[in-house]
């Protein structure tokens, strides 16, 4: 599964995941210059990339995601972590996500965490 984490994503979470899974095909809007793009702009650039979301921006990046459903346009998948999740819980639980669900059980689906 790709994976692209965007700006709201708690970097400890990134390190931790890629310490745990170095083969985790994971990138960081900061490193490819989407930093400061619109929630659309990133689901955009994942589909371009065939990538699923993660984000802990519970207020307006699932309600992109539905807009874009609602459009008649797909997404690979977005995987919300809530700001209030422990980090430990939720690096268990984008281990759990990444390592036993495929592609096509995500897309076009908000995945909230826990699950």
């Amino acid at each position: 599964m790709k994976l692209l984490g965007d700006g709201n994503l708690d970097m400890d979470i990134v390190r931790a995941l890629m310490r745990r899974l170095p083969e985790l095909d994971l990138i960081m809007v900061q490193h490819i210059g989407l930093s400061s793009t619109s929630d659309e702009e990133i689901l955009a650039y994942a589909v371009a990339e065939g990538r699923v979301v993660i984000s802990q921006d519970t207020a307006t990046m699932p309600l992109t995601a539905y807009e874009r459903l609602n459009r008649g346009e797909s997404f690979y998948g977005l995987i919300i972590v809530p700001q209030k999740m422990p980090i430990a819980q939720a690096i268990e639980e984008l281990i759990l996500v990444a390592t036993c669900l495929r592609e096509d059980e995500i897309k076009n689906r908000v995945l909230w965490l826990p699950l």
